[in-house]
């Protein structure tokens, strides 16, 4: 049994942030806690598909100067046959600007206001929400044990017109209608660690793309993995070709992938694994080999 800490077996502390599975099996957490809620403000704003260029670059100018209270995410897919939701747009392609307020519901209100003001939505489901709640509220999308699912991600230099074209044209050409396009904006506070304090590396990359391939039927394998991939490879001209490794499709990449991904840390991560796990036992992962 180990201990590691920022006092106690530092070098593993480092490295199990942003890691992964690589050093050993985790028995217990001790996390530093910080207030939020009960309730927060939640932006759920579902616009037409057809809307999603000039929302984006919309999004980008509202994200560039948005306080670090702001957590948000825009994510193209198609309305589900959920009640909430009028009968007449299920199944029509949306383009959601999704966000919270880490803070007091009336400044959230205030602050992610213009988020709402895009132009006509299809849905707009934003409001006073518990903040528990917003930790489920994409849980259904991802039944256990009942569908396939191929995702991929790729970290982007920035919100440009070239690269929104690209989200825009692979977001409509989703073979599933129960696959989603996400933009992740980053940036904050997370973007003022230094590169090298933990083994996560790319904090200060703006954006984060995930392409998320959901289908239920084999047949359709093909025809999915193939959109995915398409997708990184259209975005790769806007990134340095890192990637968010829980989002890494069949590890296919191998070490290509980590070594673009942890750049500067491969190496030190390399050496933490020669001593923790020198045998390689824990392999079945984004591997960092101990040679």
């Amino acid at each position: 049994m180990v201990k590691a800490s920022e006092s106690q077996n530092a070098d593993l502390f480092w490295g199990i942030r942003g890691g992964g599975g690589n050093f050993g099996v985790v028995t217990s957490f001790e996390y530093k806690l910080y207030p939020v809620g009960p309730e927060l403000f939640m932006c759920l704003a579902f616009y037409p598909a057809g809307k999603t260029k000039e929302i984006l670059r919309k999004y980008r100018e509202f994200m560039a100067k948005a306080p670090d209270k702001v957590n948000s995410i825009a994510i193209g897919g198609n309305i589900p046959p959920a009640p909430f939701f009028p009968a007449e747009i299920h199944g029509k392609p949306f383009f959601l600007i999704a966000g919270c307020y880490a803070g007091a519901v009336e400044e959230g209100e205030k602050a992610l206001a213009p988020l709402r003001q895009y132009g006509e939505t299809l849905a707009d489901l934003s409001g006073p929400m518990p903040y528990l709640v917003s930790q489920t509220l994409f849980d259904e999308d991802y039944p256990a044990h009942k569908l396939r699912y191929y995702w991929k991600s790729i970290y982007i230099n920035g919100l440009t017109d070239g690269a929104i074209d690209v989200i825009a044209d692979q977001s409509a050409k989703r073979p599933s209608p129960i696959s989603t396009l996400d933009v992740w904006s980053l940036g904050g506070v997370m973007a003022k660690v230094s590169p090298e304090a933990t083994a996560f590396r790319n904090r200060k990359s703006p954006f984060l793309i995930g392409i998320e391939a959901n289908w239920p039927e084999a047949k359709d394998d093909q025809a999915n993995i193939k959109w995915v991939r398409e997708c990184i490879e259209r975005l790769q001209p806007f990134s340095d070709g890192s990637q968010y490794l829980n989002f890494p499709g069949f590890y296919e990449d191998g070490d290509k992938t980590l070594r673009a991904t942890y750049g500067s840390n491969y190496d030190r991560l390399v050496a933490l694994k020669k001593k923790y796990d020198p045998k390689n036992l824990f392999r079945l992962n984004q591997n960092i080999k101990p040679t």
